[in-house]
């Protein structure tokens, strides 16, 4: 998995497809048939990498959002970015 760099851009992978829930997204990889949900705070954070974003991008509007210190803030949005890396759905940008 490469570094993940907090000025990388991130966008969503364009054959991912998500649909809004109440409790998050659930998200639906037309190139492997794979099905994921997202809780709220990743349903967030894939929503803003729609838009493409960085981790500090993403960090900061996570704060704003949410009521938590920087540091755990930080480390989350790193996990949960490098998670959908490591799931193919999102792809730095160019």
């Amino acid at each position: 998995m490469p570094d993940l760099i907090e000025n990388t851009r991130w966008g969503q992978k364009p054959d991912v497809v998500s649909c809004t829930l109440e409790s998050g997204n659930a998200l639906l990889d037309l190139s492997s048939s794979n099905y994921y949900t997202l809780n709220g705070s990743a349903a967030k954070i894939w929503e803003w990498i729609g838009r493409e974003a960085s981790v500090a991008e993403l960090v900061e509007r996570m704060m704003e959002t949410y009521e938590v210190d920087r540091e755990t803030c930080v480390a989350d949005v790193k996990a949960i970015v490098a998670s959908l890396e490591q799931m193919d759905l999102i792809v730095p940008s160019v």
